[in-house]
């Protein structure tokens, strides 16, 4: 993954899933934790986009920076796959999730999206991962309409 994209996606914190139930459309805000290349996600099990996930796993994502002035805009698109990862109250030291031969510690993930959101302690819900493969990053601060393009085949073929 390009290191703009890295770099951007790193250091936001809200995105805005958009997710499908066969029939409409439905989006959510919500924040997010980047690890891995991978974009971690608290919600309860019951919400309509986990829901939708569970039935159509294909979902997209935009994640933008505030700003009015034009030179200033940067925002990514993505598409990718989400998965449920584990009940966050089942959560425990031995939780490993496997993805692309990388052993992820669901334990330290959750602890560290706690670090960032305490009051995410406080909910009982699920943790889920947006494995992402397609990325578009519109970033006006090189030029106006500036994009990078990230595929999830660049990075395996390379």
């Amino acid at each position: 993954m390009q290191s703009d994209i890295f770099d951007f996606l790193s250091n936001n914190f809200v995105l805005t899933l958009s997710t499908f139930d066969g029939k409409n459309p439905y989006s959510a805000p919500l924040f997010y934790l980047f690890l891995n290349n991978v974009i971690f996600f608290l919600s309860d099990l019951n919400t309509n986009h986990s829901q939708h996930i569970l039935k159509f796993p294909t979902v997209s994502v935009s994640i933008f920076r505030h700003t009015r002035n034009v030179k200033e805009i940067q925002g990514v698109q993505l598409m990718g796959i989400c998965k449920f990862l584990e009940h966050t109250q089942d959560i425990t030291e031995n939780s490993i999730f496997i993805y692309e031969n990388h052993r992820l510690n669901l334990k330290n993930i959750y602890d560290k999206y706690c670090e960032q959101f305490p009051e995410a302690k406080e909910i009982p819900s699920s943790l889920w991962g947006i494995f992402p493969y397609w990325i578009k990053f519109t970033n006006n601060r090189v030029r106006f309409g500036h994009k990078t393009i990230w595929r999830y085949e660049d990075d395996i073929s390379s």
